[in-house]
């Protein structure tokens, strides 16, 4: 037969194609279901995932079921139970509709569909392998739908072998359900991976009770409701200027309550904050926009998450005025402080936070880098001096620093706005940026660790427990083994929570949750154990690490400790920070006589 001649596929082969479109991944899969069961109108969905969904993925529901003619039909290509003429595509108020994902998804796994109507004595069940036959049995259910898909891809290796680790793949299920669970407050969810329970939302009337289950107790306490009435509405909560993230992963966006990534609204969330928020820098927001089904497209993308608006000015309007509405009233400065705020009971599912009687350093107590500030192991928050006082009995009074730290021909004549350090010098005058210089120091010190095969890191005496948001969890534990070799253990500490057992000598415990939710954000997506070769990404990671340990500008320093930091930048050849910025300037004799004119 010639190649070239025109032929009309085989329905496995329509089934497969159909299926790469719509079926990425596991997460495709109980995204595709757990739609189908709330637009069944189920009031409680249970997904279960071993593996991540590569070994089995199970979804029940509590919704209307289907009679047997119906879950036959189920299983056809285009068979949908939500259009039914031309204008029900133009109005789509569901949340699935092609009729493609339950024959997408049998046909590359082993799969079996088993539902019931409340009216029914008796259900179905169905079975099916790939592309082979498809056999049903009489089956005694509970009214509702249950799918059990079995060895996704086990007929399409080549799609398989791009899956990622089980691990990563059940982040993105629990990333799935979450984005759902947000959108439908009045569903009660539960998500079990590997046998453990990663997610409870029981079904709540107040939209910030789910919200609370869902992104955690501290993300909670800085949301403040924003609402806006009109022919285009919006419905949900932001956060306030001062609680932000170093990516967009906690703007979630919503249209009638279906999950989609538009730029138009994205840019509308953006540009409501614009100055308030810092360079790179954005907020927390769960935003409902709520229009006329017929005033939006949702069948623009195959996987349904992208959405074409007949008014997309009016969209961008409507959430540009709501945000900006609840910024300038700016409701959280009339409470005063964050902790006044009420917080909603306390339930089995809340998070736990931070206990506060930890060991933290104050903010004000800063060590430098190098050898002379090494902390002991027993303890994160031992004196700077304490290892150098038995040497220095000796030394007469007044003169124990000058005598360490101050080389003969170098003295420290003060700091300058609490952020530039002041030396005079046989070359004239030094300023140096306090906290770019000490930034360079812990950031070298960082990537000779992590070159050697790992950053030195001691042990706490007493470990910390902070409180993440469930995606940050994720991610924190599936790539503990690139903080590790930055020096950083931690594991999973259940409830939305890290237990941080270690450190690495030099590093601010204060800064430590900050550093951890920027690390989150830059290792996402990288292979779950780090090779030789030190990537970008990861590169990136100890550049955060090394910033936010860092002194800052307005941070006062004792002079003991400027002199030992420009003795280190020079010892150790540091001359710029991991962003670029130089750490050191001079201003030589000649330089100042030529300003005042005393140059020959």
């Amino acid at each position: 037969m010639d190649s070239r001649e025109i032929r009309v596929m085989p329905d496995w082969l329509k089934n497969q194609i159909a299926a790469g479109e719509v079926v990425e991944r596991p997460a495709s899969v109980v995204k595709e279901l757990v739609e189908n069961s709330l637009d069944a109108g189920a009031r409680r969905v249970v997904v279960e995932v071993v593996d991540g969904g590569l070994t089995s993925i199970r979804v029940v529901d509590d919704g209307c079921g289907m009679g047997p003619e119906d879950a036959r039909r189920s299983l056809l290509r285009h068979a949908t139970s939500k259009l039914y003429g031309p204008d029900d595509l133009l109005a789509i108020g569901t949340l699935g509709f092609r009729g493609e994902a339950l024959p997408s998804i049998a046909s590359i796994s082993r799969f079996t569909l088993a539902t019931r109507r409340a009216a029914d004595q008796s259900g179905l069940r169905l079975h099916c392998e790939g592309a082979g036959p498809l056999t049903e049995e009489v089956a005694g259910l509970a009214p509702g739908t249950e799918v059990l898909v079995v060895d996704l891809f086990f007929n399409t290796p080549a799609r398989r072998k791009f899956m990622k680790s089980p691990r990563a793949e059940a982040g993105r299920v629990a990333e799935i359900l979450e984005e759902l669970a947000l959108g439908h407050p009045a569903v009660h969810f539960l998500l079990l991976s590997d046998g453990r329970k990663v997610l409870e939302a029981p079904a709540s009337a107040d939209p910030l009770g789910r919200l609370w289950a869902v992104l955690g107790a501290e993300v909670c306490n800085n949301l403040f409701e924003c609402r806006l009435e009109g022919p285009v509405a919006v419905r949900g909560f932001i956060s306030q200027p001062d609680f932000h993230r170093s990516t967009r992963g906690l703007v979630h966006l919503f249209v009638n309550g279906r999950p989609v990534k538009d730029r138009t609204m994205m840019a509308a969330v953006t540009g409501a904050y614009g100055p308030r928020l810092p360079k790179g820098r954005f907020p927390v927001a769960v935003l409902d926009v709520l229009l006329p089904t017929d005033q939006v497209d949702v069948n623009v993308h195959p996987a349904k998450s992208e959405v074409r608006f007949q008014n997309s000015g009016a969209v961008f309007g409507a959430l540009s005025r709501a945000l900006t509405l609840t910024l300038e009233e700016a409701p959280w400065s009339a409470l005063g402080t964050k902790a006044q705020r009420p917080a909603p009971p306390r339930s089995p599912q809340t998070p736990v936070t931070p206990n506060s009687s930890l060991p933290f350093r104050a903010p004000q107590a800063r060590e430098l880098p190098g050898e002379a500030f090494a902390m002991a192991p027993s303890s994160p928050t031992r004196g700077v001096f304490d290892e150098a006082l038995p040497a220095l009995t000796e030394v007469p009074a007044g003169s124990v620093l000058e005598a360490i730290l101050e080389p003969a021909a170098e003295r420290y004549l003060g700091a300058f706005a609490d952020c530039y350090l002041i030396f005079s010098a046989p070359e004239g005058v030094l300023f140096v940026d306090q906290h770019a210089a000490h930034e360079g120091l812990l950031f070298q010190d960082l990537l000779e660790g992590w070159g050697a095969g790992g950053v030195r890191k001691q042990g706490l005496l007493v470990p910390l427990t902070l409180a993440f948001t469930p995606a940050e969890v994720r991610v924190l534990v599936e790539y503990s083994a690139h903080l590790r070799r930055a020096g950083i253990e931690l594991e999973d500490f259940g409830g939305g929570s890290v237990l941080i057992s270690a450190l690495p000598p030099d590093f601010s415990v204060g800064a430590l949750k900050a550093t951890l939710q920027e690390a989150a954000a830059a290792l996402e997506g990288l292979p779950v154990l780090p090779g030789k070769e030190l990537l970008p990404r990861q590169r990136q990671m100890l550049a955060t690490m090394a910033c936010k340990g860092a002194v800052k500008a307005g941070d006062r320093i004792a002079p003991a400790e400027a002199r030992r930091l420009l003795e280190l930048l020079r010892k150790r050849g540091v001359k710029h920070c991991p962003h670029g910025r130089p750490v050191l300037r001079s201003l030589s004799l000649e330089d100042l006589e030529r300003w005042f004119k005393r140059a020959q």
